[in-house]
């Protein structure tokens, strides 16, 4: 396991056969920008980073990585978030693109969880030939700064989609849709939310799964699968193999079905990561799927 942490001056770049957690850590960009994942066969965890960086860098650049799992982070360049050919999950971030588009995503399936997304003069996320999901509780927002023209928040290209745009707080430039849409399929559907917290050793670590539709919710809690498994739009990310153990089941609305856990005071814990994912039944009877969290022993 590689982490990051403290302040680090200068790009990170990383190419990883082992499990990378990184967490607390500064990082003013160098020329090529701040953080860069590169052929990462194994899961990549980025927690509370912050990482600032000028027009012509990128705050963070994904290429071809098996899962990368960006929480709550901040990340500001050109270009916030760069990424392709990667399983991509951003959960309670900040994207800020200065000089473009805060999120640009290609090739990818992407997970995206109560994170602000801020582009200037372009949509606050791009994507080209990828599947996105979006959800959101009301505490967060997509939009654009600085256009004088029409811009959309979001703009997709040949993509499958899967977001309610009543929930995500788009925030079009002079009189654009939220949503841009070229080609592809679009599925409006309310994403649940699971939010998870630390889970340092000695402390009690929570799940809360919530939907603004109320309906009956499950979590369950597992191993991290090292490449995140298709399905349909959603991914499966808790290990399945050995089954995973059903932790809450009950109905589920915009205040949440809560799990929590206590963490034993052991120092043999320390960088463990466990996974948990929710899922409601949708509207046609057929499972609706939130993206992952995370408990994370550091």
């Amino acid at each position: 396991m590689l982490a990051l942490s403290s302040r680090l001056m200068g790009s990170a770049v990383v190419a990883a056969f082992a499990p990378v957690v990184g967490r607390d850590a500064t990082i003013t960009g160098g020329s090529v920008g701040g953080l860069r994942f590169a052929n990462c066969i194994a899961p990549v965890v980025v927690e509370r980073v912050y990482d600032v960086n000028g027009p012509a860098g990128i705050g963070v650049s994904i290429d071809n990585c098996a899962a990368v799992h960006l929480r709550r982070s901040v990340f500001t360049g050109g270009v916030g978030i760069e990424a392709q050919f990667t399983d991509l999950v951003v959960s309670e971030c900040v994207a800020i693109g200065s000089a473009g588009a805060a999120a640009v995503v290609a090739n990818s399936r992407c997970e995206s969880l109560r994170t602000f997304y801020t582009g200037w003069s372009q949509p606050g996320v791009r994507l080209q030939q990828s599947v996105a999901r979006f959800a959101n509780d009301g505490s967060s927002s997509i939009g654009v700064a600085g256009a004088t023209a029409p811009v959309a928040a979001i703009e997709a290209i040949d993509c499958q989609l899967q977001l309610d745009p009543a929930t995500l707080g788009l925030l079009p430039a002079n009189g654009a849709p939220g949503l841009s849409r070229i080609g592809g399929t679009h599925f409006v559907d309310d994403v649940p939310t699971l939010t998870t917290s630390l889970a340092a050793p000695g402390t009690t670590a929570t799940a809360v799964l919530t939907s603004n539709t109320p309906r009956l919710g499950v979590i369950v809690f597992g191993g991290l699968l090292p490449t995140p498994f298709p399905f349909g739009t959603a991914s499966i990310y808790v290990d399945l193999a050995p089954s995973p153990i059903v932790v809450a089941l009950g109905f589920t609305d915009a205040n949440g079905l809560s799990v929590p856990a206590v963490v034993p005071t052991s120092a043999a814990l320390r960088g463990a990561i466990w996974c948990l994912q929710g899922g409601v039944q949708a509207a046609n009877g057929q499972p609706l799927l939130s993206g992952p969290g995370l408990w994370i022993a550091l």
